[in-house]
């Protein structure tokens, strides 16, 4: 990486402290679109995660976002969001607000 799209990145994950990405909703339907959209944004989304969005639209009213394989898809999204958590803060829920995720100041 060279030291432009290094202090891009770098510039970017700043952006991301402290950052609400979801709140109010525990619904993977809800929490995947958001959670993408910043991936997308910040060039992390997986390669595997590009057609999701197709499902997404195909499963929006489904039952699908409620078995294991859709809770197994929002968990490798949220692995993917620690990758660009900026230095000393994670992904994940606010400890104060368990349907609000973020990135938090790891303690």
């Amino acid at each position: 990486m060279d030291g432009e799209t290094k202090a891009m990145m770098t510039d970017s994950q700043t952006l991301l402290a402290g950052s609400v990405v979801s709140e109010g909703t525990l619904r993977n339907a809800d929490l995947v679109p958001k959670i993408m959209d910043v991936l997308r944004v910040h060039g992390n989304l997986p390669k595997w995660a590009i057609n999701l969005m197709d499902l997404y639209i195909e499963q929006l009213d489904s039952r699908w976002w409620e078995c294991d394989k859709a809770a197994e898809v929002v968990a490798d999204l949220f692995e993917a969001m620690n990758e660009i958590a900026p230095e000393g803060y994670h992904f994940g829920s606010h400890y104060g607000d368990g349907a609000c995720f973020g990135f938090w100041k790891t303690e």
